[in-house]
């Protein structure tokens, strides 16, 4: 409750863990994903800083805690190996920083233009989270059994700007990046043989880069937004996401 006092970050609930190692989910979803993914439908427009509701949600259930940022982006480094990355774009600043299960969650200003939630470098865990993306907070659990934690708290550390090396990179990525939106096949919202398409593609790339199915159900929501669809449709589809993986996904 703390994060939407103090900071107005709009909090949401997220599976978490029983006190028995199970997600608070059953165990319905993929195990990578396991306190990882939304606990109740529609959270793209759940979030939020009363503290009523807010703790109504956490009265019986231990979920995790989750953010929809605003008014604040992130970089979210998944190992030491991605931490490294990093450096030849740097200096990189003192910002509120917080520990996750095997990496960390660095937070900063909102650049001008904003920032794109995407992978920046190739061939690493590393993924830049706009305004809007959802982020789990300290002190969730992990699957690793690790609890987040902040190195550089919110409270006393105040959000820094991104070097303007990796927004340069940034920019650089996000120009490729539309240009191979531009070289695609076009995705029809309202064709179900083209979403059916769309979701069999996604899931495909998920298994080859290892990625869990919460992941690649981002990339299925990133390019049905892109493509013009509204927000019945995008629901629709990940309902239909969640049915090909024999899961009920989030509820």
């Amino acid at each position: 409750m703390h994060y939407a006092t103090a900071f107005r970050w709009p909090i949401r609930p997220q599976h978490g863990f029983r006190y028995d190692g199970t997600c608070t989910c059953g165990n319905q979803c993929a195990p990578r994903d396991r306190g990882k993914h939304p606990a109740r439908k529609g959270w793209q427009t759940m979030g939020t800083t009363d503290p009523a509701l807010i703790a109504s949600w956490w009265r019986l259930v231990p979920f995790n805690i989750a953010t929809q940022l605003a008014g604040v982006v992130a970089v979210d480094v998944d190992d030491d190996t991605a931490l490294a990355a990093l450096a030849p774009f740097g200096p990189w600043p003192i910002t509120p920083t917080q520990r996750t299960g095997r990496g960390w969650h660095l937070f900063f200003q909102v650049p001008a233009g904003g920032l794109p939630s995407l992978a920046p470098i190739r061939g690493t865990a590393i993924e830049t989270k706009g305004e809007g993306a959802s982020l789990t907070l300290a002190p969730s659990r992990h699957q690793t059994g690790t609890l987040y934690r902040w190195v550089h708290r919110p409270d006393d550390t105040p959000l820094a700007p991104l070097p303007a090396a990796f927004l340069d990179h940034m920019r650089t990525v996000e120009h490729r990046r539309a240009r191979a939106i531009a070289r695609r096949p076009p995705v029809d919202p309202t064709a179900p043989a083209s979403v059916v398409s769309l979701l069999k593609h996604r899931a495909e790339r998920a298994q080859r880069t290892s990625q869990g199915l919460t992941r690649g159900l981002y990339g299925v929501r990133r390019t049905l937004e892109e493509a013009g669809a509204t927000s019945p449709q995008v629901a629709a589809a990940e309902r239909l996401w969640w049915r090909l993986h024999g899961q009920t996904g989030a509820r």
